[in-house]
């Protein structure tokens, strides 16, 4: 049967070959093949009753030889491909591959609905049908004489076609056809066992098919060569051009109007390039003028509406061009950002140049500068900041009060008075009051300022260092000294980003990243005023706390430190601070002191009896 169908085909293909056909030959034996298939279909039981090989052999070896899938397949490559070089167009090759695609399709299922109809008509009135019982595989006991038969001329027409293929002088491509039409129709036969495994697609057909075509693929290019076509060197061409240029080589960007040095990996997109402002500079409205490139004459455009066609211009001497902006066309300069190098381009002007594009490091900016360890105020005029080591305001680490926002107003160029009441500023031109510049002078202290005792010590914000307060009595303005502190003591430590309190037991500090409570940030409430038990004044005396001896200031004011007498003196009453108990009269009342010793309290001065 595979012979036959691989003959039935061959005719078809060579009947309907010649000079001007109106379709491609390969749809008639398409159409002829899907008829047989749709008429065996709608008989399939009767021919199973008949002869049950009849129905394979029908459908897989006559129809399946008669179709052809991998030729179809060809035939729409050959034409994407112009694969015989007709003068037409690349798009033209796209609609032939379409026509071979979509014809091909549209007659075989109307062979196969065709071929259905006619079945029904030719389909045996009598629609018994007796089931033969067949065994599962072949096996020679239950062979009957009509598969002797068919056994033996299958056989005998296959070596008629080996030997035609061998020793036949002529029409070798026919005969060489017809001996592998069998072995093809073998394998389509046994990988069809394999359509059950997908309830929805015929795996096994559909591996046969692309089997096929990829061995005819191979056979074609073996038997011509592999063609390569105009079409496949353009692309190529095209895809390097696009992406590729010479080291040095100054093109042009992708927008038209912007210039790009090519880099030395050759790679057009690590180029640098120009970042003009681009338009279509090349059209303009007819009878409407521009400026010619000189930039100084006029020009009139052109009924045609473009720039290069012959505008007529004025022809005036034009002053100088200015030389900041012109440079050697090819000469290297560098970029307005000293950081970037540029290539001069062959019109000489810088503002064209394609530079590098390079992150630079960003430029030293005076203003956010400042001293390490100095405190400065923050941006929005409220909170406080310590400078950092690195001596960038942007790395301090501030208070963080929650500060309301300053959206006065004030008249431009109007002056007013500061916040300080003291210092005067002048309205900028935004008219908000927190952008005035202000005048510096020395005031009297605010009344929100940290104060101390002039003359005092107290220790500085580092914990180590000692501070003397000045005749002003505000504590940022005091001396301190200088000694070199262990900034890893466990008392300047803390964790980063943790909040703890403030020395003055009433603000709060936000660890900064460094992990040291000298750099924190801190609150700045005003805070009522705590008594220090533990300073005094420096050449003093001050009583013990024992209430018996007495002690010397020492010159550091901490009473911790002081020389006290070492008298043998009697036990110290205590008593519960703030209580009321009874003096020793019997008879007035006395109110125990914050010391807790009672013979520093304060009593009643009754007459007792």
């Amino acid at each position: 049967m595979s012979i036959v169908g691989t003959l039935i085909r061959i005719a078809l293909t060579r009947l309907e070959t010649f000079p001007g056909m109106p379709v491609f030959s390969l749809v008639y034996a398409q159409w002829v093949g899907c008829l047989i298939i749709g008429i065996v279909a709608k008989n399939k039981s009767h021919l199973f009753s008949w002869y049950y090989p009849l129905h394979p052999g029908i459908s897989t070896g006559l129809c399946g030889s008669i179709t052809t899938f991998s030729s179809w397949q060809l035939g729409i490559f050959k034409e994407f491909a112009n694969y015989d070089a007709n003068p037409h167009t690349r798009g033209k090759n796209v609609l032939a591959a379409l026509s071979v695609f979509l014809v091909t399709l549209a007659m075989s299922l109307n062979g196969l609905t065709v071929g259905h109809h006619i079945g029904e008509i030719t389909e045996p009135k009598d629609t018994r049908v007796e089931h033969k019982i067949i065994p599962r595989g072949f096996s020679i006991r239950y062979m009957t004489t009509v598969d002797y038969i068919t056994i033996v001329l299958g056989i005998v027409s296959w070596l008629a076609v080996i030997f035609a293929a061998i020793f036949g002088k002529g029409q070798k491509d026919l005969a060489f056809a017809c001996v592998f039409a069998p072995v093809g129709a073998l394998t389509r036969w046994y990988l069809s066992f394999y359509n059950g495994k997908l309830p929805h697609f015929p795996i096994g057909t559909f591996s046969a098919n692309i089997f096929g075509t990829a061995v005819l693929a191979a056979l074609t290019l073996i038997q011509s060569g592999v063609y390569v076509i105009p079409i496949g060197c353009d692309v190529i061409q095209a895809s390097i051009a696009a992406t590729h240029c010479d080291p040095g080589q100054i093109f042009k960007s992708d927008d038209g109007c912007n210039t790009c040095l090519c880099p030395e990996s050759g790679l057009k997109f690590g180029a640098g390039c120009t970042r003009m402002f681009c338009f279509d500079s090349s059209k303009c409205t007819p009878g409407e003028s521009f400026t010619a490139k000189d930039g100084c004459n006029t020009c009139t455009c052109p009924d045609s509406g473009s720039k290069e066609d012959n505008a007529a211009c004025t022809a005036m001497a034009c002053g100088p061009i200015d030389s900041g902006n012109q440079c050697d066309p090819g000469s290297i300069f560098t970029a307005a950002d000293d950081c970037n190098i540029c290539k001069c381009p062959p019109s000489g002007k810088k503002d064209a140049a394609p530079c590098t594009l390079k992150a630079c490091p960003p430029p030293d900016d005076p203003s956010n500068s400042c001293t390490p360890r100095d405190s400065f105020v923050a941006s929005d005029g409220c909170n406080t900041c310590r400078c950092p080591d690195s001596g960038l305001k942007t790395d301090a680490p501030c208070t963080k009060m929650g500060c309301a926002v300053n959206n006065e107003t004030c008249t431009p160029g109007t002056s007013f008075l500061a916040a300080d009441n003291c210092n005067e500023c002048s309205c900028p031109s935004s008219g908000l009051k927190r952008d005035a510049a202000c005048t510096l002078k020395e005031c009297s202290p605010s009344a929100n300022e940290d104060m101390c005792t002039p003359g005092s010590s107290f220790t500085a914000l580092d914990g180590c260092n000692t501070c003397t307060c000045p005749e002003s009595g505000i504590m940022s303005q005091a001396a301190c000294t200088v000694t070199e502190c262990d900034p890893t003591a466990t008392i300047g430590h803390c964790t980063p980003g943790e909040s703890f309190t403030a020395k003055d037991g009433c603000n709060t500090c936000t660890c900064p990243e460094s992990g040291f409570k000298v750099d924190a940030g801190c609150t700045r409430k005003a805070c009522p005023p705590v008594e220090d038990n533990n300073q005094c004044t420096p050449g003093e005396s001050f009583p013990a706390d024992d209430g018996c001896n007495s002690c010397s200031c020492p010159d550091s004011g901490n009473k911790s430190e002081a020389a006290c007498t070492s008298k043998s003196c009697a036990p110290v009453e205590k008593c519960t601070p703030g209580e009321s108990f009874s003096a020793d009269d019997g008879c007035n009342s006395c109110s125990c002191p914050d010391s807790g010793i009672k013979s520093e309290a304060g009593c009643t001065l009754k007459a007792c009896p």
